[in-house]
């Protein structure tokens, strides 16, 4: 992993003393085990980059059977890396305090089958959605999705804990990081965090990426980095789109710079080791 020192003078209420702390920043690249990016690990590793194993939400949920493929291919990655590993687990459908008893058991199906892929992978990390949809703001149930959620997660994140693997829950269609922000922070367990989408929060929000980064501040461990031009969550090369990365690396530094920086861009591998580059040598300036 890329460790850089940061001197930085943290703005929320949290550190108002001023004190200068020293702190690691790291990078990660994301993948979904195929071949042609196992070829690459060396060139990855090379780089002082981890991985992020994904695609359990999308390729892997269509049967057992592609479920097991997928979980080979990242045991191949795996056994194959010698750096960090992440895993994204699925997130189609998981609402995770669902209100439907026979979906709410899906889902915790679901979850323990993540669960069980974590530990045999050895990750001391997982990336998962927050499970909050618009449906839910369209029918007035953010209270109760607030309440639910709290009350399952005080009870879910014991068993990851014991598991030595921290939770990240990042936001999608969220206009705000205040929920979420509150969730983690009534939950209040160590193992229990924030990932940042900034092309999520770009798309989905009226907020500033400065403004979420800020909100979520200690809390923050994870960062998907990808670019979009505000229409769609594109997840475009760094660049592509109108996103203002040099505010974004600023108010990073400034605020979270404890963060995992983790590239989610859809393009060829060398294209997507190129960005990788660019963003190790933009946070070791």
């Amino acid at each position: 992993m890329v460790r850089i020192k940061v001197k930085a003078l943290w703005k929320l209420s949290d550190y108002l003393d001023n004190t200068e702390k020293e702190v690691q920043m790291e990078i990660m690249i994301s993948m979904l085990g195929e071949d042609e990016e196992i070829k690459k690990l060396p060139e990855i590793q090379n780089l002082g980059s981890g991985i992020e194993l994904g695609s359990y939400a999308l390729q892997g949920i269509n049967s057992p059977r592609d479920w097991e493929i997928r979980y080979q291919k990242h045991k191949t990655a795996a056994k194959n890396f010698m750096g960090k590993t992440a895993v994204h687990g699925p997130l189609i459908g998981i609402e995770f305090a669902h209100q439907d008893y026979l979906l709410r058991a899906a889902i915790e199906k679901r979850i323990d089958m993540i669960f069980d892929v974590a530990k045999q992978l050895q990750t001391t990390r997982v990336v998962l959605h927050t499970g909050y949809t618009l449906e839910t703001k369209s029918l007035g149930l953010e209270e109760k999705w607030y309440k639910r959620n709290v009350e399952y997660w005080k009870h879910e994140i014991g068993r990851w804990e014991g598991a030595g693997i921290e939770i990240v829950l990042e936001n999608v269609v969220e206009s705000s990081p205040d929920l979420i922000t509150s969730l983690v922070t009534e939950v209040n367990n160590s193992y229990l965090g924030l990932c940042l989408d900034i092309g999520h929060a770009h798309y989905f929000s009226k907020e500033s990426l400065p403004t979420w980064i800020m909100k979520m501040g200690k809390m923050l461990k994870h960062v998907h980095v990808h670019d979009n031009d505000g229409k769609a969550d594109r997840h475009w090369p760094i660049g592509r789109g109108n996103i203002d990365f040099e505010e974004f690396y600023k108010v990073i530094e400034e605020n979270a710079p404890q963060v995992t920086l983790s590239l989610e861009v859809v393009a060829t591998m060398e294209k997507n080791l190129g960005d990788l580059e660019k963003m190790k040598e933009r946070i070791m300036k």
